[in-house]
């Protein structure tokens, strides 16, 4: 399969932090920036030919966790929002 990133990439905005792993697909994980999951979070993958209209939309699971096999080699955006709370 092929493996998007080679190591987990962490991004923090807003007292969030959004982490995605290399696995089967492609895995992200959003917590708030204390480690407490952003269960069922919205979460909007954009393709990279398209970054206005999501190609897909989804919720966290309970430990903020998404799991996806991309169509594309990779992903223009991923985008989770919980009660206001965004990241990119």
């Amino acid at each position: 399969m092929l493996s998007l990133f080679r190591f987990s990439r962490p991004a923090w905005a807003h007292g969030t932090v959004i982490e995605y792993r290399p696995a089967a697909g492609f895995e992200v994980v959003a917590r708030y920036d204390d480690g407490t999951p952003m269960a069922e979070a919205q979460v909007a993958v954009f393709a990279p030919d398209n970054l206005r209209e999501p190609h897909s939309r989804a919720l966290t699971d309970a430990e903020g966790r998404f799991g996806f096999i991309p169509q594309h080699r990779a992903i223009g955006r991923c985008k989770c929002v919980r009660r206001g709370m965004a990241l990119w």
